[in-house]
This record gives structure tokens, sequence and C-alpha cells, in this order.
């Protein structure tokens, strides 16, 4: 993500959004609170986010759509977590029910 000139990594991590206290913050420090969790979850370290964080933003509109492309992108693997959850889920249960009817259900993996 090309953001101030620079080419950043952003993207958010599930821990690190949910562990983050909104209600603790105001309007003016929520976009640069989700800025250095996006850089952190980018894998940029703690320090470069902070320095990253402190410059002086040129432009919020683009700090704002790149909060927005980094949120979509969690939003899809996080889908994608499910959904992959959800199939695996749905493999077991057919094959539990094949090894029921074949007799053989108690020599068969616990639920995923």
């Amino acid at each position: 993500m090309l953001f101030n000139g620079k080419d950043l990594p952003l993207r958010f991590r599930k821990d690190d959004v949910m562990s983050l206290d909104f209600h603790g913050l105001s309007a003016d420090e929520l976009p640069l609170t989700l800025f250095k969790l996006a850089l952190k979850g980018g894998g940029v370290g703690e320090a470069a986010a902070e320095k990253l964080a402190g410059e002086k933003i040129k432009d919020r509109e683009a700090l704002f759509s790149a909060l927005r492309d980094a949120t979509l992108r969690a939003l899809k693997m996080e889908r994608a977590a499910q959904k992959r959850r959800q199939d695996e889920y749905t493999a077991w249960r057919t094959g539990w029910y094949v090894a029921r009817a074949l007799g053989t259900h108690q020599d068969y993996p616990q639920r995923p």
C-alpha cells in the first residue's frame, strides 16, 4: 500500500483489534491507533510503527483509504478462515456418518 510516498504493508490481526479499547480513544486518536495496529500486523516493528505514525500525515483521505483497504483484507481473510473451518467440519461430519453406518465410528477421530 503506497502511503505518504512509501510502500507500507498494512494488515490487521484479529487479536490486536479484539484487544483494542475503542471507547477509551478519542475520534482524533482512533485513526492513528488503527494505523499503528495495521503497520504492526504488516510486520513493521513497534518503534518503526510509532515513527511512521508520528510523521505528519499529508493526506487524511489516503490514511482512511489505506485503513479501509486493510480492513477489507482482514475481513476477507477472516471469512476465508471461517469457510475453511466450516468445510473441515462438514467433511468430518460426513465421514463420521459413513463410519457410523459401517459401525466403526468409535475409532473415528474427534470432532475438529
